[in-house]
């Protein structure tokens, strides 16, 4: 009964440059949006009879810049050659400024004045004890010292879903009715969490094979704890283990294309006709060597056993 609308307050301005008779263009904003009555589905004891509720909790601001450049590096007709070259960046500073009732804790997450709506909270991992194949973490989840206890490790903030900057490049090359288009984006900043490794990487709860996965004797610097039939000191419960960078490169569109003359179209009734190779998705550079999903998964946060973006080529 006592839940209400959410209040927007939107500030945006901007400046738009053309040079060479607009041959490049270019343009800046800064925008920053304040949304006070936050709504937001909190967390329950399932115990109460449900596992949340939705409720006004306080105050989220919005901030960042957002940059375009657009040039015809070269501008000519059909038979000369022409690049055309744009370029996009945006940032986001996403920041908590007021919480009504206090922090807002989940097992992996947490909202916090001064931090992001969307900041993970974990128990850091230290990786695993040469000596006896052990978990290890940090004890103030950050640095230091090290613990085998799951419950002496604390949790801290190790980062957010968002990535704080992410654009894109496009470019068009074309000559003599040959056009090659290519449309890349990026994304830096953010972190997705395997949310199913403590099933995948159970180190013995689940199952006791394991060839040539973790510590042994005659491997002590393995990556994964050792084995042991009903789990290894709560090696899989969540920490950043199971954390991976979100950052990315990838190849979102590219179209290899050709447009018949007009002059070769007379008389059949046709005004243009282009044929074309197309694909989409078809590379992408993941920063992080040990992330198998798909980087842009960390719009959600969580890989919840997402399938791979799909890769069409198309002609």
């Amino acid at each position: 009964p006592d839940l209400s609308w959410e209040t927007v307050n939107p500030f945006n301005v901007g400046i738009v440059f053309g040079f060479l008779n607009d041959r490049i263009k270019f343009s800046a904003e800064y925008f920053n949006k304040k949304t006070k009555d936050l709504i937001y589905s909190l967390p329950l004891s399932g115990s109460q009879g449900m596992t949340s509720y939705v409720d006004n909790i306080g105050t989220l601001v919005n901030k960042g810049f957002e940059f375009s450049l657009n040039a015809d590096i070269f501008r000519g007709d059909r038979n000369q050659f022409n690049w055309n070259l744009g370029f996009n960046l945006s940032t986001l500073d996403n920041k908590i400024t007021e919480l009504y009732g206090g922090e807002v804790k989940t097992s992996t997450t947490i909202m916090r004045e001064g931090e992001g709506v969307r900041t993970f909270y974990l128990r850091k991992w230290a990786g695993v004890d040469a000596a006896n194949g052990d978990p290890l973490w940090y004890k103030n989840g950050k640095d230091g010292e090290t613990t085998n206890n799951y419950n002496l490790a604390e949790q801290a903030i190790q980062g957010s879903f968002i990535s704080d900057v992410y654009g894109g490049v496009n470019t068009t090359l074309a000559y003599a009715g040959f056009a090659l288009d290519l449309q890349f984006t990026f994304g830096f900043g953010g972190k997705i969490y395997d949310d199913w490794a403590s099933y995948s990487f159970s180190d013995g709860q689940y199952t006791i094979n394991y060839p040539g996965y973790g510590w042994t004797k005659d491997n002590p610097n393995a990556s994964n704890p050792k084995p042991v039939y009903g789990g290894n000191k709560r090696s899989n419960q969540a920490s950043t283990r199971f954390m991976y960078d979100a950052d990315y490169i990838r190849l979102s569109n590219a179209r290899l294309s050709y447009s018949f003359d007009s002059k070769m179209l007379q008389g059949t009734g046709l005004n243009s006709i282009q044929m074309y190779v197309m694909a989409n998705n078809a590379w992408t550079h993941r920063f992080d060597k040990d992330l198998k999903f798909d980087p842009e998964t960390n719009i959600a946060g969580y890989t919840n056993l997402s399938l791979p973006v799909l890769k069409t080529f198309l002609v």
